[in-house]
């Protein structure tokens, strides 16, 4: 099944307080762990959503968001 959605997270610091500075560790258990103990939720965003991960994405952004707002959309 393909989608054209896109999905992103917002964690909070909290989730990987047991990971020490510097060690790397695998995100799955821990978010394992916050869902046993009730601690994760979602929600379905279906607003204006852009990966603004380049400088190129970012200028792109910026240019949609200037042609909308002369447009008064």
């Amino acid at each position: 099944m393909t989608t054209d959605k896109k999905s992103f997270s917002l964690l909070d610091p909290a989730l990987v307080e047991p990971v020490r500075a510097g060690d790397k560790a695998q995100l799955a258990p821990l978010l394992r762990a916050a869902a046993q103990e009730g601690r994760l939720a979602g929600e379905l965003y279906e607003g204006l959503w852009r990966d603004i991960g380049t400088a190129e994405r970012l200028a792109g952004l910026d240019a949609l968001l200037r042609a909308r707002t002369r447009a008064g959309t």
